[in-house]
């Protein structure tokens, strides 16, 4: 494990967050449980979303809908003015206590950058945190409900941080 903590989240016309010119800041405590919880239909899907595409570059439950809904035009909040969303993390080391921030864009025609300090390969480091960053959302839950025992023991041991021992 690379030892990463998610401290700030800036989100600015992705999804469900039009918001233009006003990001969307989220700080979050490195030695606690974080979590979310807002009524209905106020982004709390959309802060997931925005997490999981600066990670992973992708969000599959748009990917996964049929070529004639498009998912690929939901990534961008359609009311926002400006012509991408922009996502920033700032993540802090848990060795040494630095601090870096990663700019994540995705444009109208879905191309995807990744802007980080000098001397930093974010793109690495996106695939860093990416073995280790435990994002829950409603339907990866219900499929850990319903597993059987034995794939539910080794989605837990993802959980942990223990899955490559599982």
């Amino acid at each position: 494990m690379s030892g990463w903590y998610l401290e700030k989240i800036s989100i600015e016309g992705f999804r469900g967050i039009n918001n233009a010119g006003s990001p969307l800041v989220l700080k979050f405590k490195s030695d606690a449980v974080n979590s979310l919880f807002a009524p209905n239909g106020v982004g709390k899907s959309s802060i997931y979303d925005a997490l999981l595409y600066a990670i992973t570059g992708k969000i599959p439950k748009l990917d996964k809908l049929p070529a004639s809904e498009r998912g690929q035009g939901y990534y961008l909040n359609q009311f926002h003015g400006g012509d991408r969303g922009t996502i920033e993390l700032t993540l802090c080391s848990a060795h040494d206590g630095s601090r870096v921030t990663l700019k994540v864009e995705r444009d109208l025609n879905g191309v995807r950058t990744v802007t980080s300090p000098n001397g930093i390969d974010g793109e690495a480091l996106l695939k860093e945190i990416d073995r280790e960053f435990v994002l829950l959302d409603g339907e990866t839950f219900r499929e850990f409900i319903n597993a059987v025992p034995r794939e539910r023991g080794r989605s837990f041991a993802s959980l942990l941080g223990l899955r490559k021992y599982s």
